[in-house]
């Protein structure tokens, strides 16, 4: 019997781009339910799972582990912290600070004399912005709707994403990357904090996120190990099917099962052209809640929630376009790596126990 490929094969033959267009249109659609009804207007999905699993909840989630995972490739393959953070910022902040400048004129420029804002709100949404990458909600910000003072909610995740970032680069200059067997205890420590979280005793949203992004870094680190195989791939689909009717269950069994068949989706899959010249997903996930907002501002009565999320998903669509193209994409033309390459071999030394081939030694350990 031959043995089974690695489910993880890096390069650029796979479905990432494809699904991230995917998972922020599902963040749209959750929302178009909890903008609309209010947040306690459960979708299909919450219905069904007893709350435990959300389209939106559940796809932030999977943005976490493909992050860990595209990021850990990353480093490994250019590990100098430099380098490492431009990119980061690159692809995170141009792109935010724009939706929120097009965000504030949407609201301002119409009716000026309503002055939603004072002087001293701007320099408040830029600090808090720049500083957690979030946007705030602001007093007087479309007080009808079922979810008043809000003009991008989507925006809370981006700041713990940022933050995971600086985990996996102090784990990359300690040298734990190439000793993958710490990452996985704390990827094991992560979960167990899960589990305080789902009985109650730990109320906070980093264990959540951060067994997530884990996942998709060990992931990668396991690549060699992790087969490609139809049956845990069935035996993934059964048990969360199983576990969705056992609250809290469901949420415990998602970073290990959720995570197999969301790179199963992403390297097993006939290749999509979709999101591979373009990354359209960070644009849909930053304009689908203010363009949702605004909607259920002016046409509320006339919506349903499929109708808010057919509309908001064409507008939020155009709007990704414009700025992948008009601003994001200009800030990740990637500079020359020549001296950085350099500098890393001559300050990193512990890149010699993470070569790109992580095949090689991880049979010595």
């Amino acid at each position: 019997m031959q043995p089974s490929s690695p489910l993880v094969s890096p390069g650029h033959d796979n479905n990432i781009g494809l699904l991230r267009c995917l998972l922020a249109l599902s963040v749209i659609f959750s929302h178009s339910y909890a903008l609309l009804l209010g947040m306690g207007g459960y979708e299909p999905l919450a219905s069904a799972t007893s709350g435990q699993f959300d389209f939106g909840g559940t796809a932030v989630n999977a943005f976490f582990t493909l992050s860990g995972l595209v990021v850990t490739q990353a480093w490994l393959r250019h590990p100098n912290p430099r380098y490492f953070l431009t990119q980061r910022v690159r692809r995170i902040y141009p792109g935010l600070i724009v939706a929120c400048l097009v965000c504030l004129a949407a609201v301002t420029i119409p009716a000026p004399h309503q002055r939603i804002f004072d002087a001293q709100w701007y320099g408040y949404i830029a600090l808090a912005v720049l500083l957690t990458a979030e946007i705030p909600t602001l007093p007087r910000l479309f007080p009808d709707n079922p979810v008043p003072f809000a003009l991008n909610g989507s925006t809370w995740t981006i700041g713990y994403e940022v933050a995971c970032y600086f985990v996996l680069l102090f784990l990359g200059l300690a040298g734990a990357l190439g000793w993958r067997r710490v990452t996985l205890g704390l990827f094991v420590l992560a979960w167990l904090t899960l589990v305080a979280t789902t009985t109650g005793a730990l109320t906070s949203p980093w264990p959540r996120f951060g067994t997530h992004f884990l996942a998709g870094v060990v992931a990668y680190l396991y690549r060699d190990r992790i087969p490609a195989a139809p049956l845990l791939m069935v035996g993934a689909v059964l048990a969360l099917l199983v576990s969705a009717a056992l609250p809290p269950v469901g949420l415990l069994v998602f970073p290990v099962a959720g995570t197999y068949l969301l790179l199963y989706a992403a390297y097993r899959t006939p290749p999509s052209q979709i999101g591979r010249a373009a990354d359209y997903s960070y644009g849909l996930y930053l304009y689908g809640f203010p363009v949702q907002q605004f909607l259920i501002y002016y046409l509320a009565p006339a919506l349903t929630p499929i109708t808010l999320f057919l509309a908001a998903s064409l507008i939020s669509a155009g709007l990704a376009w414009l700025s992948w193209h008009g601003v994001e994409r200009r800030f990740l033309r990637r500079p020359s790596l020549a001296h950085e390459q350099v500098e890393t071999a001559a300050q990193y030394p512990q890149r010699k126990r993470q070569p790109a081939d992580l095949a090689r030694w991880s049979r010595r350990r």
